[in-house]
């Protein structure tokens, strides 16, 4: 559903400002938080304020549980080339996501990682650039990923291990 917005409102997922010149936003009926267009895919669905506390406050709590999202590098399993996509780590779906232009490309069920673990550096197409590497282990495939920053992959090997254990 479209909503009003003023000028300082932000999206409750991203947390970035919603702009009345980027189009459409969107709030749920039943907790008032607000998001960007693009950002309503990844709301969580059992929205619903807890004992008073305000919506925006009770999704940003269960957000900050385990949720996580951002770019990280993957290498392909046919093309073994390393190709940067964005992550959404959705514990409420029980997945974690890779999307390529908005698009989901494909995804890893929680249930079905058997871990999660740093890996050594390897060769990114060819070049000597270096990234923090991390295995995600199923009982199909290895992904292999790399991050940009420790704290990066520090911050994405936390969170898929609290994912697993919740």
């Amino acid at each position: 559903m479209s909503c009003t917005i003023n000028s300082q409102d932000s999206c409750n997922f991203c947390n970035l400002h919603i702009l009345r010149a980027e189009g459409a936003s969107f709030q749920c009926r039943r907790c008032g938080c607000i998001c960007h267009s693009h950002c309503k895919l990844y709301m969580p669905i059992n929205c619903a304020p807890r004992d008073g506390v305000r919506p925006d406050k009770a999704l940003k709590a269960v957000l900050s549980s385990a949720l996580h999202s951002g770019p990280l590098f993957k290498k392909g399993k046919i093309v073994r080339s390393w190709k940067q996509r964005k992550f959404v780590l959705d514990p409420m779906k029980g997945e974690l996501s890779y999307l390529e232009d908005d698009r989901t490309q494909g995804s890893i069920l929680i249930k079905d990682i058997i871990s999660v673990e740093e890996a050594e550096p390897q060769p990114v197409n060819g070049l000597t650039k270096q990234g923090f590497f991390f295995n995600v282990c199923t009982p199909k495939r290895v992904f292999n990923l790399m991050a940009l920053s420790e704290d990066e992959r520090k911050g994405w090997l936390e969170k898929i291990r609290v994912a697993l254990n919740s």
